[in-house]
């Protein structure tokens, strides 16, 4: 396990501040952040690179106690850092300690195997693509048989139909392999593709962490909510509370959301719910309780298709609710710009956040 206890750096004005994280054996970490938040230093005092205050230690034993070689740790730089004038079997070669020249060859067939690229050991690292590239850098890193893989955007200059393929190959491997994984990203999908927990870094700070799956449903706080990209944020007040539910104002739209311990009649708040979180309600179709409170007309005023979804946006009133669903909903409805429709969030779904404006 490696656990990370109260690390603090500063590099001129920049900060990591007060890291606390614990990654289980063979977990596959996701540390997710915007550009420049400090993903990429982390990883550097990780790796020994940057004199940190704070302890980092790895099956109980100090970083900082162990020699670089005796820490077992590989890492994967973003632009992969091959040589060019090298070929394929010699970048994967280069740095492999190793003076058995039947293990060094039992190694790299087996590591060649395992990403498939038994085909391209000869070729110049030049010619290859950048899946290709990837592959070799990865088989490079693996081949010293590393505890702990840090992996720095590695998808970030791979074409996006390669990219999605990758991510499962990847996660496969490694799943495979066992190798304990802290990967950094700005990618939202990709993180909540990939990881078993994910970490959410701003400016230096850990701002939440956990399953995937929570900190999509249940952001920590409306910074969170900003990054994770979701739209239906609205500003409010409480203005009831009845039968375990409180009543919010919100321009004029009353939504009735769960009775959140904290939160008393008369307090600013925002609402938020995410797209997915949002149903079309069908006449011929009889309403779940978790939807009936919360009942809306409105008339689509935008949409946005993607590879297979569709963002809808509908105006109620003075408010526009953003919907998000699989695009063959869209046809199916026999949806468009300017029909009206009723609306409703899942109840259980919606969030609450103070409000200080």
């Amino acid at each position: 396990m490696l656990k990370i206890e109260n690390l603090n750096f500063q590099v001129k004005n920049f900060f990591l501040k007060d890291i606390n994280l614990e990654i289980a054996e063979k977990e596959y970490f996701l540390l997710l952040g915007p550009t420049g938040s400090g993903k990429t230093l982390f990883l550097r005092c990780v790796m020994g690179l940057e004199k940190y205050r704070g302890k980092i230690s790895f099956h109980g034993r100090g970083l900082d106690s162990l020699a670089t070689e005796e820490r077992g740790i590989g890492y994967l730089p973003q632009n992969y850092l091959l040589f060019p004038h090298l070929s394929v079997r010699e970048n994967i070669l280069f740095a492999l300690e190793v003076k058995n020249l039947a293990e060094k060859e039992r190694r790299l067939a087996e590591i060649a195997e395992l990403l498939g690229i038994e085909d391209l050991l000869k070729r110049q690292v030049e010619r290859l693509s950048g899946g290709e590239k990837q592959r070799v850098a990865l088989a490079r890193t693996l081949i010293a048989q590393p505890r702990l893989l840090l992996l720095d955007e590695p998808f970030a200059a791979i074409d996006v139909g390669l990219k999605h393929y990758l991510w499962f190959e990847l996660k496969k491997i490694l799943t495979r392999l066992g190798t304990t994984v802290i990967q950094v990203t700005h990618d939202i999908e990709e993180a909540m593709t990939l990881a078993d927990r994910v970490a959410v870094m701003f400016a230096g700070k850990i701002y939440q962490w956990g399953l995937a799956s929570e900190i999509l449903l249940h952001p920590a706080s409306l910074a969170v909510v900003q990054y994770l990209g979701i739209k239906n944020v609205f500003a409010g007040k409480i203005v009831a509370e009845e039968k375990s539910q409180l009543i919010v104002n919100c321009s004029g739209l009353n939504f009735f959301v769960p009775g959140y311990p904290g939160f008393s009649v008369g307090q600013k708040v925002f609402v938020v719910i995410r797209p997915q979180s949002v149903k079309i309600i069908k006449e011929d179709v009889p309403v779940r309780p978790e939807l009936k409170n919360n009942i809306f007309v409105g008339q689509i005023v935008e949409n946005y298709f993607y590879s297979d979804t569709v963002s809808i946006f509908v105006r109620v009133g003075e408010i526009v609710l953003e919907l998000k669903f699989p695009t063959v909903i869209y046809h199916r409805y026999k949806l468009c710009l300017g029909k009206t429709l009723k609306i409703a969030p899942w109840q259980p779904d919606i969030l609450l956040y103070p409000g200080n404006f």
